[in-house]
């Protein structure tokens, strides 16, 4: 059955300082960044990933250039993208940013999943996209597949509460951090199960 190796980009300085960066900022990694993904593709690189994705964001791709460099091909899918925070998207997070983030987050947590940020995306909209590039992957990867894909935070929060069955109201069960690592494998019952979830000791 296909396998999924899910994994976050590394760390920019959007990140470091605390900057709203969602699928309208286009950052590149930092040093810290560039080093996490190296110690990904060093501890991972003999899996034997049939096909390798990533958003069309360069820090995901930044992520993975290590696999690239060692001959892979990288495919960038849209779908993949981050959710977009809308009007809030490059502002620190000061207390009028930080409350309207809370509004948002406890009306997700509350099942009202079309809420969004003044034009950005709600989960929905998001899960909508991403579900479309995960079913391409599935067919590109074939049965016995295994799929390595780079996305983002909260794009990643969603697909694990959709894929685990947990519903996107329950996305906060599953934390992130750059570079966390997340095996998924599809059983014959056609459910995903979790094989490792926020796994980071490629970077200890």
């Amino acid at each position: 059955m296909p396998k999924l190796y899910l994994i976050r980009h590394g760390q920019t300085d959007y990140n470091l300082r605390g900057i709203v960066q969602g699928g309208g900022i286009d950052s590149d990694l930092n040093e810290t960044g560039r080093t996490q993904g190296k110690r990904f593709f060093e501890r991972y690189q003999d899996v034997g990933f049939d096909r390798i994705y990533c958003s069309s964001l360069k820090r995901t791709r930044q992520t993975l250039q290590h696999f690239e460099f060692a001959g892979h091909t990288v495919y960038p899918k849209t779908g993949l993208d981050e959710l977009s925070w809308g009007a809030i998207e490059g502002m620190e997070r000061d207390q009028e940013v930080s409350d309207e983030f809370e509004r948002v987050l406890n009306s997700w947590n509350a099942g009202a999943l079309d809420v969004k940020m003044d034009g950005g995306e709600s989960p929905n909209e998001v899960w909508a996209r991403a579900k479309v590039s995960l079913e391409e992957i599935v067919n590109e990867v074939g049965v016995g597949g295994t799929a390595l894909i780079c996305t983002h935070g909260r794009t990643m929060r969603i697909i694990l509460s959709q894929m685990m069955g947990y519903g996107m109201h329950q996305m906060r069960l599953f934390p992130h951090y750059n570079t966390t690592l997340n095996v998924l494998s599809r059983q014959p019952n056609g459910r995903w199960l979790a094989e490792r979830l926020n796994d980071l000791s490629h970077l200890q």
